[in-house]
């Protein structure tokens, strides 16, 4: 086993007492080791301290002022001594066998520079149920064009290179939220990324998560899209269409059941910034008119 490769897992958590405890142990029960676990604290006025400490090696516990997780993440990653870097969200949950799988494909091919997975969500209070995952799942390569126009990784379920990472730089702590999209172009302008076709993390479906303020969400994609254009100036009309008509897309997905006025806004402008098909169901021009039509 010391021959392997050490696995860094790096694990913001802010008031995360009643689900810090699952996450730690979905790692832990990892059919691959070794693994450090660097779980950074990000101001924490519950119990959450407690639930960490209490596990002892190889769990590291770290503790900061609160600045957001892109913050916690790069405290996490000033600690990390692993060759891979896996990120895991406190309320989030790993198969057993995903770090397994992950970095087998990653030996295999030198120039991937992280590898992403799919999700099955749960509910919060209620046991993730996995489904049956493939011995060999199939594995699409993402081009570096598609990270342009939508983030097509749950930091959750990443593990990446560390050398690509420190390469990448830090999160972008001016970014709340979504700074995992703008680390992974930055990975990908000069590594290949896959994907595993298999849900290898457990998404926590909860009130008050990050992923569920949808203004703060409009705003902080509209930061990387920034980021990402002003990085690219000469980025084809087509792939600025398509990113804002998916972020307008997602803003009106995720305002839908509480504010159904700018949800039909959102909508409209997303038809307006791309009337041509997006790819899904719900992103065709006349299901987002009809949406829209019936929120208005």
């Amino acid at each position: 086993m010391s021959d392997r490769p050490l696995v860094s897992v790096i694990m913001p958590a802010y008031n995360a007492e009643d689900y810090a405890g699952e996450a730690i142990d979905s790692v832990l029960e990892q059919t691959y080791r070794p693994v450090e676990v660097l779980v950074a604290d990000d101001g924490s006025t519950d119990g959450t301290g407690n639930v960490v400490k209490a596990y002892g090696e190889p769990v590291h516990y770290l503790w900061r002022e609160n600045g957001g997780p892109a913050a916690a993440r790069n405290t996490a990653l000033e600690h990390a001594s692993g060759d891979y870097i896996a990120f895991l969200d406190a309320d989030d949950l790993w198969h057993p066998r995903k770090l397994e799988m992950q970095i087998g494909l990653m030996h295999k091919r030198p120039d991937v520079g992280m590898c992403g997975a799919g999700l099955v969500g749960f509910q919060d209070g209620r046991a993730v149920q996995w489904p049956e995952i493939p011995a060999e799942p199939d594995v699409r390569e993402v081009p570096a064009e598609a990270i342009l126009v939508r983030n097509h990784f749950s930091t959750s379920t990443v593990m990446a290179r560390a050398e690509a990472i420190r390469e990448a730089g830090e999160f972008d702590e001016d970014i709340f939220g979504t700074a995992d999209w703008d680390m992974w172009r930055r990975v990908m302008e000069n590594w290949t990324a896959l994907s595993v076709d298999a849900p290898l993390c457990g998404y926590r479906k909860r009130r008050g998560s990050v992923s569920g303020n949808a203004a703060r969400m409009l705003e902080n994609n509209r930061k990387v899209l920034a980021k990402i254009f002003a990085d690219h100036p000469g980025a084809p009309w087509h792939v600025k269409g398509r990113a804002y008509g998916y972020l307008h897309l997602d803003a009106a997905l995720e305002w839908m059941p509480a504010r159904p006025w700018c949800a039909a806004r959102e909508l409209a402008l997303a038809v307006l910034r791309w009337p041509l098909p997006l790819g899904k169901a719900v992103g065709r021009p006349l299901v987002r008119l009809k949406l829209a039509a019936r929120l208005a």
